[in-house]
């Protein structure tokens, strides 16, 4: 079996490649600059294939024959809504097209999208697949319309979404700004303790990718894939106790939003994209960001594997092995 997968230089896509070449897959990648490619150094049956979301040829030969392609390639962060459409729409549109033109050999086509393109849950509660998207930023606007590109489709290909909310883990570069922060001393939190989260360790995304990749009946569904719901003071103090120091610091709203301000105009002056920005900063200040995995349940057979205690744990360990904290 081949699978063909864009993004796998990327913690996701890395895992992904493991999980694949654990299951028997012969794995082609996608990688715009090999060089960068240091996760997936270690494993040598992946063959590493050099270009980008816009090389339409590479990506139609690459493939070609494939009889699994997952599209984890995207965009987080960026100076423009353009940028996030160039990357995020449109180059879904040129990984679909190949996979059209891939042949009947094809048996599934899996696009990672986001949360970000649901949107937060209105009024607290885990919001579902059957609830009409909100997207409230441009990546969540951008990873919607990747998403229904996708669905278009879904009467030529057997295709199917995975919307992940934040994930965690080994490798993980975002969520690690606290492990490192608490290890210095600090857990930063804005807003209540009381704010809802859904998180998805790697290994459990990971999991419940495969399986919606193998399951019929997730043929033409998108699907959330959590870990579970957790509010801001199971999460904080969950990253002190992993971390084994750390006291929590509030952090004003009005004081995230004057450095996401600041951080706009900077962006703009030197023509970069931040990490932190207005959008984010709307994002952060959100009071759930909670979605249900009930449908993957029923569908597929997924239930998590790591709880929130071992997943910090476990994750904690792997930053001081690697000597990030």
């Amino acid at each position: 079996m081949k699978a063909f997968v864009t993004g796998a230089t990327g913690f996701v896509g890395s895992h992904l490649a493991e999980g694949l070449l654990a299951e028997g897959y012969e794995v082609d990648a996608l990688v715009r600059a090999p060089e960068r490619a240091s996760w997936l150094d270690g494993m040598p049956a992946v063959r590493k294939i050099a270009g980008s979301l816009a090389d339409r040829d590479r990506i139609e030969r690459a493939a070609a024959g494939a009889d699994l392609i997952v599209h984890s390639a995207g965009l987080v962060k960026a100076r423009t809504e353009a940028d996030y459409f160039r990357a995020n729409a449109d180059g879904t549109r040129n990984v679909l097209d190949a996979a059209l033109r891939a042949g009947r050999q094809l048996k599934r086509f899996v696009q990672i999208s986001s949360q970000a393109a649901a949107g937060p849950s209105p009024d607290g509660h885990p919001i579902t697949e059957d609830e009409p998207p909100r997207p409230i930023t441009p990546y969540g606007r951008s990873k919607l319309a990747g998403e229904k590109i996708v669905l278009e489709h879904k009467a030529d290909l057997p295709v199917t979404i995975i919307r992940p909310p934040a994930v965690y883990g080994p490798r993980d570069r975002d969520i690690y700004i606290y492990f490192k922060l608490a290890a210095r001393g600090i857990v930063p939190v804005t807003g209540s303790l009381k704010r809802r989260v859904s998180l998805v360790h790697v290994a459990d995304l990971v999991k419940g990718i495969l399986a919606a990749a193998a399951s019929e009946a997730a043929a033409g569904e998108t699907y959330f894939i959590t870990s579970g719901n957790y509010d801001w003071d199971e999460l904080s103090a969950g990253v002190a106790r992993a971390v084994g120091r750390g006291r929590r610091i509030a952090i004003p709203a009005a004081l995230l939003r004057g450095v996401a301000a600041l951080c706009d105009v900077v962006g703009f002056a030197t023509r970069r994209a931040m990490t932190l920005n207005g959008h984010k900063a709307r994002e952060i200040l959100q009071d759930a960001w909670n979605c249900s995995h009930g449908r993957a349940a029923e569908h597929f057979g997924y239930e998590p594997a790591w709880d929130l205690e071992g997943g910090l744990a476990q994750t904690a360990e792997w930053y001081r092995t690697e000597g990030w904290i």
